[in-house]
């Protein structure tokens, strides 16, 4: 199923821990967040107790990946619904 990952509640609960780690408006970049729901799960948890140690340092890396990366403003769709 497509959307599994939208409906894991341990997903969602490790990524409510990383907000409160960080602060609600520490990740504002679309770009971290989809990569968030996206990403492996040992991984999120790994970042969720990065941010309860260092959580400056993951605050500065998701608001400079917005201005690195910026995948969300680079995905096209090659073959639009019409």
């Amino acid at each position: 199923m497509m959307d599994a990952e939208f409906h894991d509640l341990d997903r969602i609960d490790l990524l409510q821990a990383l907000e409160t780690a960080l602060g609600d408006d520490a990740i504002p970049s679309p770009t971290a967040w989809a990569c968030l729901w996206l990403s492996d799960m040992d991984r999120l948890r790994d970042l969720v107790r990065d941010a309860q140690e260092r959580p400056l340092f993951l605050v500065s890396f998701f608001r400079s990946m917005e201005l690195s990366v910026k995948l969300v403003q680079k995905c096209e769709f090659t073959n639009p619904i019409l």
